[in-house]
């Protein structure tokens, strides 16, 4: 348990001054993840509650991804961030702009109009969107191992390169989410590795299946938080020089 607290010490150093609040952004990803695997084994309902279309899950994912848009824009609009810091935040709120209008089909759960002739035999849920359209849908899911491999390698490098969070550079806090969100990149990772590699057996199909809504639940908290954590630190931004080469992560 030593070793357990030490861990949980270093990755959730300069996080928040709220042990609450830390403790229960390091644990999330675990305590739901767990949640849905054992209702996916002891109470089927309450893991089509969590995981099923339109229910629990991807309503708090698109929640998720709706606060991670607001800091976005706020970072991108706010003049105490550099230039550089602003311009890639402007652009990670447009694909997150993105992935709002796919969750939701472009509107059409919200009003409800007709998916288009073309797109009905192939796309995999009859939906206007792109992601579940087929073979489109394999290059979404290897985008979301390369999100979940990055979130887990530019964090881990910096934590290498300059050591505490309170230490990094300006340009490595904006390329590389805190190491506390590692585990919610690290979650994605591993599920996408081995469901784009692997079947999983007949039995267990539809559970191993559908828990990627947890996994896409937990990545969209994790932009919120990311969002969040950098947004915060505009004061201190005042005071830092601008971003050249010399603070690159790499």
């Amino acid at each position: 348990m030593a070793r357990v607290k030490a861990l949980i010490d270093e990755v959730s150093a300069d996080w928040h001054p709220s042990r609450w609040f830390t403790t229960s952004t390091f644990w999330f990803p675990f305590v739901i993840s767990l949640i849905t695997i054992a209702a996916a084994v002891t109470y089927r309902p309450l893991f089509n509650i969590i995981t099923g279309e339109d229910r629990l899950g991807e309503n708090l994912q698109v929640v998720g991804w709706i606060v991670a848009l607001v800091f976005c824009v706020l970072i991108g609009k706010n003049p105490a961030f550099p230039k550089s810091t602003r311009a890639l935040f402007g652009v990670l709120a447009v694909g997150i702009f993105f992935v709002i209008g796919e969750e939701i089909s472009w509107g059409q759960r919200i009003f409800g109009f007709q998916t288009p002739a073309e797109l009905v035999e192939q796309n995999r849920q009859g939906e206007s969107n792109l992601h579940n359209i087929y073979g489109v849908q394999d290059v979404f899911s290897w985008l979301m191992f390369v999100i979940g491999a990055y979130g887990v390698g530019s964090s881990l490098y910096a934590m290498k390169r300059f050591g505490s969070y309170a230490s990094w550079s300006p340009l490595a806090k904006t390329l590389a989410p805190h190491p506390i969100l590692i585990s919610y990149f690290l979650l994605m990772f591993v599920w996408r590795f081995y469901r784009n590699l692997f079947e999983p057996p007949e039995s267990l199909y539809f559970g191993v299946s559908e828990f990627g809504e947890t996994t896409e639940l937990v990545l969209s908290t994790a932009f919120a938080l990311l969002g969040w954590k950098r947004f915060s630190m505009r004061e201190s931004e005042l005071h830092q020089p601008a971003l050249t080469t010399g603070d690159s992560a790499g």
